[in-house]
């Protein structure tokens, strides 16, 4: 909300002249004056201000309008004892941004705003921290992933802009490095992330030629500024430095909601374009070519044109504009027929009875919401459950206002983007985009403010593309082959080896390459070790700085490492698991490659060591203390990232079902044979009770994952380490990953065993059990169509059979079953693994660390898969399941209490003897009157305990 704020106040900084033109500046000020209102109720005391209201596990089990809602509404806040400077730096920015919208209409209403934001922020540096670590409930769905640092910048030079006040401006140029400023490279710009919009601000203040003082910091600011521009245009040097575009031409960062970066990044390319014509430069020069401030403008018009229905699918994506829009957002007010039309209560699960679930088109349209968006390929699916494509948020929406009012002022212009490579190769046969030619309409206001285009003419054209690079392939033996221009000279204590000269790695990495080829490619060290590695070696130079290393040896290992744990260096990291088993040929692999990267930032060949890999990038480390510790920083990333959140949606879906199915009863079954009767909601709790003591087993373990063994070097001493080293890097971790490492207790056992990998592995091993009995019974409930069980309707997602026409089969059950199978084999080698620490070090710790990871990542998609694609679309087969209930012969257990066992007994022989009914085997045996067994033999009332 607050980023919304900002973003909006920016666009009316930025374009209010032509907002006004529009004919909806007051709108536009109006929507910023009704958050800026909120915030201020929300900020109670300087150093208070309540954060969130509700939670989200608790709002998710249920699917109602607003109206209805009864869930919880507590509501959490920040303070000195509970820390969130992200959010309290994100709130002054948007206060500060806001005082400038208001300074010349309601100069008082403006200099309550600067107040707030000035206490805020002083509030959010003086007690540091991140807001989801105070307020947990808000992690699994708002997480603070970058941080804090940011947004004390971004609140620091929002202030500055606002007040003119040079403390802020300093601040912001002091803490440029040490907060990242300077030194994150990014590719994107989001409501957490917020370091490429620091950096756009910072180069307008370096083109207002009054900031001398700061110019050589300002600068840094505008180079970072400048790679961000060229990312999303495609021209800095390698895939990894660039925005990814789907092949018709559309921003893309990430599955779920990716719009918001579309927008965000259509705003700050206009930006930078007026910058560039302001500051008369006729051109941005990028690693892959020039760009001008046209070409730049041309961009960020094509991404509007894709949002407005320029793309692919034909489809707008601003809902309620065009022809074709979503029609099933992802949005419970929108879903649910209006309190106007029906004020009858609806209650918690009856949304999703009624409501989710309809393939109807909602019956309010939201209109002007920007939902998620398509998927890399271009891909929609307008369906309610969809949340990744079809959710709509208003910081999707606030970054456009600006945009689209300017191009509403220039509607006679023509942009081409034919220079402009918005596809990728394998896109050109199957699409050919479409540019709109714009002639603009002022007269419509979407979502509060948003002024959208009248789709005028359209012209098909494709992009021209070149090959040919001059790059040869070169192969070694065990067939792995990497482009390379030629070989440099590298020496190890083995003496000298040939290494491709486009790689980072040296030469301890390329004689290791030659002796350990096993099992190829597939096999190398897990992603997540190497990125775990970037962030250790980085901490390690923060921490050997404050011990002696040289400061700029440091600040570059620092750059590098960072580059590492970035993952864009991914391609220098060769070697496979299967090698020695402290792992100390990876810990030199990153040695080395950090070494060469960080000789190349300053100024350096590769391979001359001017940063040596052993003497300044492993200082105060050894293998055996940096590969256990980067095994913990990767589980522990993995489980909080990636792992509990998939299973918490699981649970989330499995529970609304329990409450869907809470009224239709039917038979159990023990042994595989008939039983008494339940609810099939009773039995989804079990699965639902099942994933939840799973997610419950794996947190339990993290305290012990969170003990970082680094300090210990060779054997646990922490021989070659000053006193206080390993609290240090430690903490540092802590701060890198906002995640709560600290050193270990014990040194000697964090080497020699692994038993936290076990534990973990343990508890993964049981939900491996649990999700197998889950998808396995599933699975047979949906067995059919007509010879089977039949009682649930499992979605039909794709051909089942080569020969067998219209046969569809459960696959999601049998690929999570697979998946668990794998796990629980995964667990037995690293059970083996973790009882090899023989004497003073374990030597299975890359098998154990890959183990640990595949089962991670494999539970955590599978489960991903399972919710999204058979759980959440599970019907019930009432008809099937009441033939069945009222055919069972357990019904008779009613009776015990009524004619004892003996009797019940007879009557159940009899019934299956003859073919004929419980009841009628009843009346024929004398036990009971046709009217009795009615009275005794009612399903409902034998699902749980009587009065």
């Amino acid at each position: 909300m607050a980023f919304t704020v900002t973003m909006l106040s920016w666009s009316i900084i930025e374009y209010g002249e032509y907002i006004a033109n529009a004919g909806e500046l007051h709108h536009a000020i109006e929507a910023v004056k009704w958050g800026t209102d909120y915030f201020i109720k929300a900020h109670t005391s300087p150093n208070v201000l309540w954060a969130e209201v509700g939670d989200g596990d608790t709002d998710h089990y249920c699917w109602q309008r607003p109206e209805d809602m009864t869930t919880s509404r507590q509501a959490y806040r920040i303070d000195e004892n509970n820390p969130g400077s992200d959010l309290a730096g994100e709130a002054a920015a948007a206060m500060a941004a806001a005082s400038i919208v208001f300074k010349k209409t309601n100069p008082h209403y403006s200099h309550l705003l600067l107040h707030h934001a000035q206490q805020l922020f002083e509030f959010g540096d003086k007690y540091r921290g991140k807001y989801d670590e105070s307020i947990r409930v808000a992690r699994n769905y708002y997480t603070s992933v970058s941080g804090y640092m940011d947004e004390l910048l971004w609140a620091g030079m929002w202030l500055y802009k606002a007040t003119d006040n040079q403390r802020y401006l300093s601040y912001v140029v002091d803490n440029a490095d040490t907060f990242g400023g300077v030194g994150w490279s990014m590719t994107e710009f989001s409501w957490d992330v917020k370091f490429a919009g620091i950096q756009v601000l910072a180069s307008q203040l370096l083109a207002e030629e009054k900031h001398m003082k700061h110019k050589d910091i300002l600068k840094q600011y505008q180079s970072k500024a400048e790679h961000y521009i060229c990312a999303c245009l495609n021209k800095n040097n390698g895939t990894k430095n660039n925005v990814a575009l789907t092949p018709g031409g559309l921003i893309y960062v990430r599955q779920w909601n990716n719009m918001q970066h579309v927008s965000s990044g259509s705003f700050l390319t206009s930006v930078y374009s007026d910058l560039l014509t302001k500051s008369n430069r006729k051109y941005l020069k990028c690693h892959g070519g020039e760009v001008t401030p046209q070409e730049l403008l041309q961009f960020s018009k094509s991404q509007v044109d894709y949002i407005l229905g320029s793309n692919p699918m034909n489809m707008s994506y601003l809902v309620g504009f065009g022809p074709r829009y979503p029609t099933r957002v992802h949005h419970r007010g929108a879903s649910i027929v209006s309190y106007r039309e029906n004020k009858g209560f609806i209650g918690c699960t009856q949304g999703y009875d009624s409501w989710y679930g309809s393939s109807d088109p909602n019956p309010n349209v939201v209109v002007g919401a920007l939902v998620g968006g398509p998927n890399h390929n271009d891909e929609f699916n307008d369906r309610r459950g969809n949340y990744m494509q079809t959710e709509a948020c208003t910081y999707n929406t606030a970054p456009l206002v600006g945009i689209f009012a300017k191009f509403s002022y220039l509607e006679n212009t023509v942009l081409h983007a034919s220079s402009l490579p918005l596809l990728r190769e394998d896109g050109l046969l199957s699409f050919k985009p479409q540019v709109i030619l714009g002639k603009l309409n002022n007269n419509e206001v979407m979502y509060a403010l948003i002024i959208r285009f009248d789709l005028g003419r359209r012209m098909a054209m494709v992009g021209a593309y070149r090959h040919g690079s001059g790059v040869s392939l070169r192969c070694t033996t065990s067939l792995r082959c990497f482009s390379t221009t030629g070989f440099r000279e590298e020496r190890d204590t083995f003496g000298p080896i040939q290494v491709p000269n486009d790689k980072l790695w040296g030469a301890q990495t390329q004689r290791s390459l030659q002796n350990f080829e096993i099992g190829g490619d597939r096999e190398r060290m897990p992603e997540p070790i190497i990125r775990s590695f970037g962030i250790l070696k980085k901490c390690a130079a923060k921490v050997n700085v404050e011990y002696g290393l040289d400061p700029s040896i440091g600040k570059a290992i620092m750059e590098a490492a960072q580059e590492v744990a970035d993952g864009k260096l991914n391609d220098h990291f060769p070697l496979v698991v299967w090698q020695t088993g402290s792992g100390t040929q990876t810990n030199m692999n990153a040695n080395e490659v950090i070494a060469n990267r960080a000789a190349e930032i300053l100024g350096h060949k590769r391979g001359g060591k001017l940063v040596h890999p052993n003497d300044h990038v492993n200082r105060s480390q050894s293998s055996n203390d940096t590969f256990p510790t980067v095994m913990h920083i990767a589980a522990a990333t993995e489980i909080n990232s990636r792992l509990v959140p998939n299973l918490k949606h699981l649970h989330t879906t499995l529970q609304a079902k329990t409450y869907e199915f809470s009224d239709i009863v039917k038979i159990g079954r023990t042994h595989t044979q008939d039983a008494t009767p339940l609810t099939l909601g009773q039995e989804f709790s079990g699965y639902a009770t099942q994933v939840k003591y799973g997610i419950d087993r794996v947190l339990c373990t993290l305290p012990r994952m969170y003990q970082l063994a680094q300090g210990g070097t060779a054997v646990g001493t922490g021989l070659n380490t000053k006193k206080g080293f390993d609290a240090k890097i430690a903490a540092a971790v802590a701060d890198e990953t906002r995640l709560p490492f600290v050193t270990a207790e014990n040194k000697f056992e964090a080497l020699a065993a692994h038993d936290a990998f076990v534990e973990t592995s343990g508890a993964l091993n049981t939900i491996a059990v649990s999700l197998m009995k889950m998808a396995n019974d599933i699975r047979f409930l949906g067995s059919g169509p007509r010879c089977g069980f039949g009682e649930l309707i499992l979605p039909e997602n794709e051909p089942g059979s080569s020969i067998m026409p219209g046969k569809v089969n459960p696959t999601q059950c049998e690929a999570l079953t697979m998946v668990c199978a794998q796990t629980i084999g995964n667990h037995v080698g690293l059970t083996v693994g973790g009882s090899n620490g023989h004497f003073e070090l374990n030597v299975f710790k890359p098998m154990i660390a890959s183990s640990l990871l595949h089962s991670i990542r494999l539970i955590a998609d599978a489960s991903a898969s399972f919710e999204k694609n058979c759980v959440r679309g599970i019907q019930a087969n009432r008809d099937r399941i009441n033939k069945l209930l009222y055919e069972s012969l357990m019904l008779v257990t009613s009776l015990n209490p009524k004619i004892g066992y003996d009797n019940a007994a007879a009557v159940v022989k009899t019934a299956h003897k003859q073919g004929c009914t419980l009841k009628e085997a009843a009346v024929q045996l004398g036990v009971l009157t046709s009217e009795e067994f009615d009275q005794l033999v009612v399903p409902e009332k034998m699902i749980g305990p009587s009065d």
